[in-house]
C-alpha cells in the first residue's frame, strides 16, 4: 500500500532545481527540461534518490507532485 502524502507541497525556489515531495532530496535541473521551448510544459519522472514517481511542472519554478504508485 501507498503512504499517504500528508505535508503540505513546498516549492522549489530556484528555477533550476526542484526537490522531491516524497523524500525531500532536491535534485538539478532535469535533462529534458533544457529542450522545452514551451513556457509551462509536465513529465513524470522517477526521484534518483527514493523511486517514486513525481509530476514535474515547469513555468517559472520547477513544482513537484506527488502521484500514487500503482
Amino acid at each position: 500500500m501507498a503512504r499517504q502524502y500528508t505535508k503540505p507541497l513546498a516549492e522549489t525556489r530556484k528555477v533550476d532545481r526542484w526537490k522531491c515531495p516524497w523524500c525531500r532530496a532536491v535534485h538539478d535541473e532535469p535533462e529534458w527540461q533544457k529542450q522545452v521551448d514551451t513556457v509551462f510544459h509536465e513529465e513524470y519522472i522517477g526521484c534518483p534518490d527514493c523511486g517514486k514517481t513525481v509530476l514535474v511542472s515547469v513555468s517559472p519554478m520547477f513544482i513537484a507532485v506527488p502521484v500514487e504508485d500503482e
